[in-house]
């Protein structure tokens, strides 16, 4: 009940800022990119599943790796940074398998998703 209390504050909160002049234009480009977010954040999780399946069947002798659940949270992890050669190069796939995915795998979400967060929100900004 409490939980439900603060979405409905915050929302007539939103409804009476909206009419402040600086604030409202904030609002109004929030609201434009909502969808456009949810539809990169349902890309990359679309993403995040192919890669953790492919982790799941290559390196399902090591502990990160050997379900799909920890396989997508170690990936989810890597994405912002978190990652460790060291370990995946000891898949029994080999080094050079296990080194080249992780690089293809960081390129595609560090590369191209992250780089499309941010056209979207520039190009959604500049329309103001």
């Amino acid at each position: 009940m409490l939980i439900l209390g603060v979405i409905v504050l915050w929302i007539r909160v939103i409804n009476f800022v909206r009419y402040n002049e600086a604030l409202g234009r904030f609002i109004s480009v929030v609201k434009r990119l909502i969808s456009e977010i949810s539809l990169f954040f349902a890309l990359y999780v679309i993403n995040l599943i192919t890669f953790a399946t492919i982790a799941e069947s290559a390196f399902r002798d090591l502990n990160e790796y050997n379900t799909q659940y920890t396989g997508f949270k170690t990936l989810f992890y890597a994405s912002f940074g978190d990652f460790n050669f060291d370990l995946i190069a000891t898949g029994r796939l080999g080094k050079n398998f296990g080194i080249s995915f992780l690089i293809i795998f960081l390129t595609i979400n560090i590369g191209l998703f992250m780089s499309l967060f941010v056209s979207i929100i520039t190009v959604l900004f500049g329309e103001f």
